[in-house]
């Protein structure tokens, strides 16, 4: 189960079983597609002014280290697939994906890649076969001490269409995401560069008429104050034109004075600035504010923290929901990103820690989310997550895990909310280096008030993983 502080997808990474919506085979391709870019460049999953960035220069990470690259395959019996509150039926899935978290930073080159993507089957054929999950992968070329530099991304994953009902077949959406751009570098000293950039985006949705191109362009003067402390002050403004002239555009302007730094046990991003949001001829706007932090606070025990306030897309939210920084994405199944292409005013708290030992891991994180969207107060929302996994080695070939997500969710023009969980235990037993097997079982939950959906699912499964890279 990947954890991140701000958003999480749909789609459970630790579980066999996912929700497939209506089958569409130019969005089964584009997933392929993104696979395909993510075996060949990789993955990074931040958010999309991450990308923005005019240095283009990896910062410190709060991710793990270790690499992962893994083929699954499964099946899983569920007593309630539709996710009924009456009217329970059961079925059996047939799951093929795989588990990747890779990066490769060269002298050139840097790729990464990170995601989880299944290619699901009801044996029942209820619903049709299809690839889901969440895709990221990311190629830059050149380094930060070249003049030219050139970015690349695609990202595919599933937004929700509609948070009240239950996530099911009918309600999710695929949406994909590529962007590409230059940087030119203009170095001022040993450790100063001006860095002018463009970037160009096509997002697409499944369904919903909310296609758009985006250009982003932005400058930024960059200081080493150190070999891993970097101070950057950056400007940038991104315009969304909508194919539909039923969505109305808007601009996204940024002014930010960001600090990135790392020692052996502490890695931060820290920004202040202002965020600007224009649409339908309306302008709005205030201070931006970024705080990831982490440390290690002893041998086994390291703390997060994250405070994020700014303007954001659903699809921003898809890219962090991939799980790249440490924390608790509330994101049972209502809290996830909506469908929707209303930017919104984004206030993210979060705060968590780890403990890794020798046989025992345990992680506990929590956040508070507030979203306000432009001219849509309808969609207004404050979510609140609560989240742990406990990991256990029994033996040299046999691990134990469970995990536990409670979250809670209510709209602001509704006076109803909605508390979801989900509990999960997994028993897995490795045959060889490479070779591991695993049963999970799985429970679900919902309830609410206001028009929100209840329903309770339980799943077991089984499934045999092929490790290509750790295990």
């Amino acid at each position: 189960m990947k954890i991140s502080f701000a958003r999480r997808t749909v789609v459970q990474s630790g579980a066999v079983c996912t929700w497939i919506a209506r089958d569409r085979h130019c969005h089964a391709a584009a997933a392929l597609g993104s696979l395909t870019l993510l075996v060949i460049g990789g993955l990074y999953a931040d958010r999309a002014r991450a990308q923005d960035q005019a240095a283009f220069v990896s910062t410190p990470s709060l991710q793990p280290t270790q690499q992962t690259a893994q083929l699954i395959a499964g099946l899983t019996h569920t007593d309630n697939f539709a996710r009924t509150g009456e009217n329970r039926a059961s079925d059996t899935v047939a799951v093929v994906g795989t588990n990747l978290d890779l990066h490769r930073r060269g002298a050139e080159v840097d790729l990464q890649a990170q995601g989880n993507a299944d290619f699901v089957d009801y044996l029942s054929h209820r619903f049709g076969s299809r690839v889901l999950g969440f895709m990221n992968g990311s190629a830059l070329l050149g380094a930060p001490s070249d003049w030219f530099q050139f970015s690349a991304r695609d990202t595919f994953g599933q937004l929700i269409e509609d948070p009240f009902e239950a996530v099911t077949p009918e309600n999710l959406e695929d949406v994909n995401q590529f962007s590409a751009g230059p940087a030119v570098n203009l170095h001022l000293g040993d450790s100063t560069r001006l860095t002018g950039y463009g970037i160009y985006s096509r997002t697409t949705y499944q369904t919903s008429p909310n296609d758009s191109h985006a250009i982003t362009a932005g400058a930024a003067l960059a200081r080493q104050l150190s070999r891993l402390s970097t101070l950057t002050l950056s400007v940038s403004k991104q315009n969304t034109v909508f194919d539909d002239p039923g969505n109305s555009d808007f601009d996204i302007g940024n002014v930010e004075l960001r600090l990135d730094a790392g020692t052996r046990r502490t890695t931060l991003a820290a920004a202040i600035g202002y965020t600007q949001l224009k649409q339908a001829g309306d302008t709005s706007g205030g201070p931006l504010v970024l705080l990831q932090a982490s440390r290690k606070v002893s041998p086994f025990t390291t703390l997060f923290i994250n405070v994020q306030r700014d303007y954001a897309t659903s699809v921003d939210a898809l890219l962090a929901a991939s799980g790249a920084a440490p924390g608790l994405t509330a994101a049972v199944g209502s809290s996830a990103p909506l469908s929707t292409a209303t930017p919104f005013r984004d206030q993210v708290y979060g705060a968590g820690f780890t403990i890794d030992k020798s046989r025992t891991t345990l992680s506990v994180t929590a956040t508070l989310r507030q979203e306000h969207y432009s001219g849509q107060n309808s969609l207004n929302r404050t979510l609140e997550g609560l989240g742990a996994t406990l990991t256990r080695r029994l033996s040299p070939t046999i691990t134990a895990s469970l995990a536990g997500e409670l979250d809670h969710g209510r709209f602001d023009d509704n006076s109803g909310s909605d508390t979801e969980y989900h509990i999960l235990a997994s028993v897995a037993k490795n045959l060889t280096t490479r070779l591991s097997v695993s049963l999970q079982y799985d429970r679900y939950a919902r309830s609410g008030t206001g028009g929100f959906v209840p329903y309770t699912e339980n799943q077991v499964g089984a499934r045999v993983t092929y490790s290509i890279i750790g295990l």
